[in-house]
């Protein structure tokens, strides 16, 4: 069988790196600051600012023209922008059957994406996604966490955010809107603070879809921008190659633009770490294990003296109990705590109700009712009719008043959230934590999940990362003590990386 490659990539600040954010906002030379420029345009199509559903038919088609034009000059922007990884991949093409690619970022869920299109100002990261897979040559994959979690056919949680999105790949604001005003809950993930479980499942992913190698590895390529990432994934995964399937050879590469978020040169644009072998039976439920990787890491993580909660600050001390609280707690590390061969109790104790998102809008219907009917989606968790009332009540299991709004909307901001890029927001708002160092070097998960109202304030310290940033941060979290759980873990409850000193890693260049 020929040899194949699958190629699974970061976003924010790898591919939705500085050098991007520098060109959309007119800061390099013979470049146009796009998100003012489409303000203006959409000003002038309707100057007194009514709501779209009472324009005339003229002019939005105006609107979705100048939106659909913004995008294009995104998407030039973009590719221009990640050049040296398009060439990269571009260069070798000749030598693989098939290109799929996968991704890798922590964006697996809507609150996710949501999150770090509101704060990053870069909309929705799968039209990116698929942007640069369509300029690789590539299939992408539209498997994420949240599917295996909710245990949704893939591309599920996907289908629901494009609903979500305008033409401007900008989430449309009267759809948030409805969906906060309803208490719309979303697919969620167990996340991994430091991957392993994406890398995993997308590894086994491919390999099962293409076993037969006759003895020839398939080369699998995992993108990121951060060290303390890749570093901690070569060192596990060399000590573990059974973790990766035996028919995978994998690469690994630190990337995050040509340009430092002050204008300058990056000499190394790209860093290669050594290649690992696989050794892992092909033969796995490699679903259940990601599962089971987390119900590991969960007890573990209790049973070393780390509290994990729920915002409202309920105790996460098992799979099922994260399972009920639709995985909206504390993060986990797996590389520390999971070793192949722990076994862990992965017990799903309801059937998710579901329901699907509808591109349509209509004020005559019910929000439930334009959201149609897709398979796996969460909502109103934790609840069950009383027979006698006839109305909802909490099951055993159920949340508190808090918790049930816990994954709802947020308020809508009454104002444009000012940002550095200048972009007018018409996403959910997201409340700024004062206690979040605005140089965080993590953009990938925020503390301030949009899905979520804004947790009470911290009291407790924490240790400052220094981390240049073009853009503001968002922030995962770190494991708390018991007494620091209601100072700092409510406030944190997906809190801070702490960073090393920058590594290279085994990065001499390899051919491929």
């Amino acid at each position: 069988m020929p040899r194949r490659r699958a190629i699974a990539v970061d976003l924010d600040n790898c591919l939705l790196n500085p050098a991007f954010y520098r060109r959309i906002q007119g800061v390099e030379p013979e470049t146009t600051h796009l998100q003012n420029a489409l303000a203006e345009q959409v000003k002038s199509i309707n100057p007194e600012g009514k709501d779209e559903d009472k324009l005339g038919v003229e002019q939005l088609k105006q609107l979705v023209a100048a939106r659909v034009n913004y995008l294009d000059k995104l998407n030039q922007e973009f590719i221009a922008s990640n050049q040296p990884v398009i060439t990269l991949f571009n260069g070798n093409k000749h030598l693989y059957a098939s290109t799929d690619t996968y991704l890798f970022s922590n964006r697996q869920s809507l609150s996710d994406d949501m999150t770090n299109s509101n704060i990053n100002k870069s909309g929705s990261g799968f039209h990116y996604y698929r942007l640069f897979s369509q300029h690789i040559g590539a299939t992408p994959s539209f498997m994420l966490m949240s599917d295996i979690f909710t245990n949704s056919p893939y591309g599920s949680s996907l289908k629901v955010i494009l609903g979500f999105l305008d033409a401007a790949n900008d989430y449309d604001a009267n759809k948030v809107k409805a969906a906060r005003e309803n208490n719309f809950k979303a697919p969620e993930w167990m996340h991994d603070r430091l991957k392993l479980i994406i890398a995993f499942a997308q590894m086994f992913d491919f390999a099962q879809r293409f076993p037969d190698d006759n003895g020839e590895k398939h080369d699998f390529f995992i993108l990121d921008d951060k060290a303390q990432i890749l570093d901690a994934l070569h060192a596990y995964l060399k000590m573990y190659p059974g973790l990766i399937p035996s028919n995978i050879r994998l690469h690994l590469i630190r990337y995050e633009g040509s340009l430092n978020p002050d204008g300058t040169p990056i000499a190394k644009v790209i860093h290669y770490y050594t290649p690992l072998e696989g050794t892992g039976n092909l033969n796995i439920d490699y679903k259940a294990e990601v599962k089971n990787m987390a119900a590991v890491t969960i007890v573990k993580t209790v049973q070393s003296g780390t509290d994990l909660i729920t915002p409202d600050c309920r105790p996460i001390s098992n799979y099922e109990q994260a399972y009920v609280a639709n995985f909206n707690c504390s993060e986990v590390n797996c590389i520390d705590h999971y070793r192949p061969g722990d076994i862990g109790s992965v017990a799903e104790p309801r059937p998710q109700k579901v329901n699907e998102i509808s591109a349509t809008s209509s004020k005559k219907e019910s929000f439930m009712e334009r959201m149609g009917s897709l398979a796996q989606m969460v909502v109103g968790k934790g609840k069950e009719k009383d027979p006698e009332k006839g109305k909802e009540r909490d099951t055993e299991m159920g949340m508190s008043k808090y918790a049930q709004k816990a994954k709802s909307f947020p308020t809508q901001p009454q104002a444009a959230t000012p940002t550095v890029l200048g972009k007018a927001s018409s996403l959910p708002g997201v409340t700024p934590n004062p206690e979040l160092n605005s140089d965080s070097d993590d953009y990938d998960v925020t503390a301030l999940d949009p899905l979520m109202p804004a947790p009470p304030k911290s009291t407790s310290s924490s240790s400052s990362i220094t981390h240049h940033s073009f853009f503001k941060a968002s922030t995962k979290p770190t494991g708390m003590t018991t007494t620091a759980r209601e100072a700092s873990l409510l406030s944190k409850h997906r809190g801070v990386i702490n960073k090393e000193p920058d590594k290279e890693g085994d990065n001499s260049p390899t051919p491929h």
